[in-house]
């Protein structure tokens, strides 16, 4: 896995865990065990991390509506059943993602 890969994954653990507000810079790079120079290489501060982590999610979301919109549903109420299944399975594979959104 590459190293902004690696930031990007643990942030957005470590502010799921803690808190978007309470997590540093700081904290990202100790427990990576990277310097923060190395994360600012790829982010400029925390605010653009967490709007990339923002953006990732929304795309996760967007693909799960899309796939479901290319389906034929008799009617509204088994497109609106499909909907609540896919926001729930979407929750559960993607706690992270959801946390986000």
């Amino acid at each position: 896995m590459e190293v902004r890969d690696k930031i990007i994954e643990r942030a957005g653990e470590l502010m799921l865990q803690y808190g978007i507000r309470t997590v540093t810079m700081d904290d990202i790079s100790r427990d990576l065990g990277i310097s923060k120079k190395t994360i600012y290489q790829y982010f400029k501060d925390k605010k653009e991390l967490y709007l990339y982590l923002l953006d990732l999610a929304e795309q996760e979301q967007i693909q799960v509506v899309s796939s479901l919109l290319q389906q034929q549903f008799g009617d509204f109420w088994k497109f609106l059943e499909a909907m609540s299944k896919a926001e729930l399975d979407f929750q559960k594979a993607h706690p992270l993602y959801h946390a986000f959104l």
